[in-house]
């Protein structure tokens, strides 16, 4: 399944920014070993610190951001890490993935999310196309 992860990634402490990434790669490298395809803003990071897209870091954000939407509306459903009512970004994600009718799975540990991600692929509906 295509999952996209929410979460906090910025804050101006860096302790607190790497502590912020090191969760998201967690949860990230976990839904990858459980089988599915998810997709994390916090992988751009590497991008952000070698800014080697444009010269300028600050529109290098900007088309990250952009990048991460347009995979956010290609989503399955989103994860919603919980840091993720903490962040300004995490809320507008929040926001996209509701205007689109994309479910937002909100978990406090592995089993919750576990047994979330199980639920809603059983409630999923796939069409039935006939073959002629």
């Amino acid at each position: 399944m295509l999952i996209y992860i929410i979460g906090k990634i910025s804050d101006p402490n860096p302790v607190d920014y790497l502590r912020h990434v090191a969760v998201g790669n967690a949860v990230f490298c976990y839904l990858l070993k459980q089988g599915h395809s998810p997709y994390w803003g916090g992988m751009d990071a590497c991008a952000i610190l070698s800014n080697s897209f444009v010269g300028d870091g600050t529109s290098m954000v900007k088309l990250l951001q952009k990048n991460s939407i347009e995979w956010l509306k290609k989503a399955d459903c989103c994860v919603a890490m919980p840091t993720a009512p903490f962040s300004k970004g995490s809320k507008k994600e929040i926001e996209v993935a509701q205007e689109l009718g994309i479910p937002v799975l909100s978990y406090e540990t592995y089993d919750e999310l576990d047994a979330k991600l199980a639920e809603y692929e059983k409630s999923r509906v796939f069409p039935i196309y006939k073959i002629d």
